[in-house]
């Protein structure tokens, strides 16, 4: 299946989850009032043209990963999405003034290639340790997409590096400095690490299943 082909497969799908979930009750959907956090409703921004990733890009000294960049530029930048929704493009690297002190941020190389993340795998999530997060110093060549809370936060690698693409999961809370974890999953034909559509596609896939569980 192309990337154009799962894009529109994952709009189908979003389209069918709103019509699904009137009552928003997909954990991010609706308004939270007790913590007055705006909820995405299913609804996704409008698109980038191609001059607005491209200068993005320029700053940032880096080609976005193609599943992501067709995404922003034909589904929606930023809006419905995993936990508390998707970020836009311009809330998921940091702030020009940010970037005036590091501007290699985002196109610096990661310590985390694939063997990294293999090694993660390996010695961690094989044996059954799925909380697992590897502790790290500083580092970068990442862009995030999305808030867990907690100090959780779904990012994903910019990089020219292997691992360009892949989702992990970041926590800079707690006492031991930033952790991170690879993402991953066990659906047939797909890399066992989580690429940007798996991850965008997962949250739609599993927000169904749990509207059909919940209908019963």
């Amino acid at each position: 299946m192309t990337i154009q082909e799962r894009l529109k497969s994952i709009q189908k799908k979003l389209m069918e989850l709103k019509e699904k979930d009137k009552d928003m009750t997909i954990f991010g959907a609706a308004d939270d009032v007790f913590f007055n956090y705006p909820g995405h409703h299913y609804e996704l921004n409008p698109v980038l043209s191609e001059e607005q990733v491209a200068a993005a890009e320029k700053q940032l000294g880096i080609r976005l990963p193609e599943e992501y960049r067709e995404f922003i530029k034909t589904v929606g930048d930023g809006g419905a999405g995993p936990e508390w929704g998707l970020f836009t493009l311009r809330q998921s690297y940091p702030s020009d003034e940010f970037l005036k002190e590091y501007p290699d941020f985002c196109s610096m190389d990661c310590d985390y290639a694939d063997d990294y993340a293999n090694g993660i795998k390996k010695n961690h999530y094989d044996k059954g340790e799925m909380d697992y997060m590897e502790p790290v110093e500083g580092f970068g060549g990442y862009i995030k997409l999305a808030d867990y809370g907690h100090g959780m936060t779904a990012y994903m690698v910019v990089d020219k590096a292997q691992q360009t693409g892949k989702m992990w999961f970041i926590n800079e809370e707690g006492e031991a400095g930033p952790r991170i974890a690879p993402m991953m999953q066990n659906i047939p034909g797909r890399d066992w690490q989580v690429s940007f559509l798996d991850w965008y596609e997962n949250w739609l896939d599993d927000s169904l299943d749990e509207l059909a569980k919940n209908s019963k």
